[in-house]
């Protein structure tokens, strides 16, 4: 129902690869591929900075924000490059952070620990512990347990691929803004359905999402309250916008709507755009570009929620997060070849543009220094500290071309479908790229 221009959908349980909900990583909707290319080492340098000033360390410290935030970090802990690059070699010997291996870099990492500092008094609660450009959600199969010491921070760090991937460009950086740790108080007993999503475009609110789309909400939630959840919102963003140089941006927000009285809370922001990663929950990128995107202000919010189970059906199906992930991707790649045919971009995957996309120079780094994918880069991490270079399991393999680069897992198979739709042959590809065996 509309009531006061916030419009409340209260949407179906859809967990199907198929099902058009959570779109993310369009990466053919970045506004740069004319210049760049598609999935190109230029394009994720371009990427790259479109998503830095959303590092954590660099939206945290205004008053305004810490104000609202639901944790503020107890301790930050500020590395050198000198202890980045340690880290990095000690991510290459243990193979991230592999417990057979730990006792390679158990000495370094307890004397780095002790070199960044103390903790003081540790609440018997523990420490969640990230780092600025990411958290370390990949470490242990997601474990998520609490932590107390700064070297158990330093190996969880080295445990996450993510994390380390996130490193290695900071070698490439101008500033050491980023180079922090942050521990925060550890919370329990959070209600994971009371985390929001809320996607602002051009300054205003245009859309709220329930967090978990791939699960029922609570029964009896009612709509004066999700009225009041937006309303919150727009407050908290008036508040806090005038800190910040951009006017779009992805809020993940926590209010338990259940309880009379209510707060809203602030869990941190994230870059705005299909392109740059953000997921969009029970929205789409491409289908909802209306609501997401609006060509010009509407002054609506549209808030949507997964509808609660009904009585007797069960409990709540729990979904590993490889099968989340999934949920609707089962169309990425039509997506994103109808996205670059409508922009008249299709030429970037042609086989004859591939060499010259992916030789692009990228500022500040030089030609052994560029990757497309997070694999590669890690693997000549391990290369270069002296490490014998495993077998890649991480479903990213890409097909070396003549620079000794390897092509994103993403482009491959894009570029195979728009050769089989041009006509090509896969001989083009043979002659050009050199992707079949």
């Amino acid at each position: 129902m509309i009531s006061g221009r916030i419009l409340i959908g209260r949407r179906p349980l859809r967990t199907r690869p198929e099902d058009r909900v959570n779109a993310y990583n369009h990466h053919a909707l970045a506004p740069w591929l004319a210049e760049t290319g598609i999935l190109t080492p230029l394009y994720f340098y371009r990427r790259a900075q479109e998503i830095r000033p959303f590092n954590m360390a660099r939206w945290i410290t205004p008053p305004a924000v810490r104000q609202h935030m639901l944790r503020c970090p107890t301790f930050v802990l500020d590395f050198t490059p000198e202890h980045l690059q340690r880290i990095l070699r000690a991510a290459a010997i243990s193979r991230y952070g592999a417990a057979e291996n730990l006792p390679l870099v158990k000495g370094d990492l307890e004397k780095m620990a002790d070199e960044l500092g103390n903790l003081d008094d540790v609440p018997a609660e523990g420490f969640f512990v990230r780092v600025s450009n990411c958290s370390l959600k990949d470490a242990d199969d997601g474990n998520q347990k609490p932590l107390y010491t700064i070297y158990d921070a330093l190996i969880k760090i080295i445990s996450s691929k993510r994390a380390v991937h996130s490193l290695l460009d900071l070698q490439s950086e101008s500033d050491t803004v980023d180079h922090k740790i942050f521990f925060f108080p550890y919370f329990e007993d959070l209600d994971k359905l009371s985390e929001w999503r809320c996607f602002i475009y051009n300054g205003d609110i245009v859309a709220i999402s329930q967090t978990r789309f791939y699960q029922n909400h609570h029964a009896g939630v009612k709509d004066e309250a999700l009225r009041d959840l937006v309303r919150q919102a727009r407050r908290l963003w008036r508040q806090i916008a005038p800190a910040f140089e951009f006017d779009s941006t992805i809020l993940d927000l926590y209010a338990d709507v259940r309880e009379a009285g209510f707060q809203i809370k602030l869990i941190e922001m994230n870059p705005w755009g299909a392109h740059l990663g953000t997921g969009s929950l029970l929205f789409h990128w491409i289908d909802d570009a209306d609501i997401l995107q609006p060509e010009t202000p509407t002054g609506r919010t549209v808030l949507r929620l997964v509808q609660a189970k009904g009585t007797g059906t069960g409990p709540v199906k729990y979904l590993p997060k490889a099968m989340v992930n999934d949920i609707g991707h089962g169309s990425i790649i039509n997506d994103e070849l109808k996205v670059l045919r409508s922009k008249g971009l299709e030429w970037t995957l042609h086989p004859k543009e591939t060499q010259r996309l992916m030789s692009l120079p990228v500022p500040g780094k030089t030609s052994k220094e560029i990757t497309v994918t997070r694999a590669e880069g890690l693997r000549r991490l391990r290369k270069g500290r002296g490490v014998e270079p495993e077998t890649n399991s991480e479903g990213e393999d890409g097909q070396e071309i003549e620079t000794g680069m390897k092509l994103h897992a993403r482009f491959k198979r894009m570029q195979r479908v728009f050769v089989e739709e041009e006509g090509l042959g896969e001989a083009t590809l043979k002659e050009y790229v050199e992707l079949l065996s």
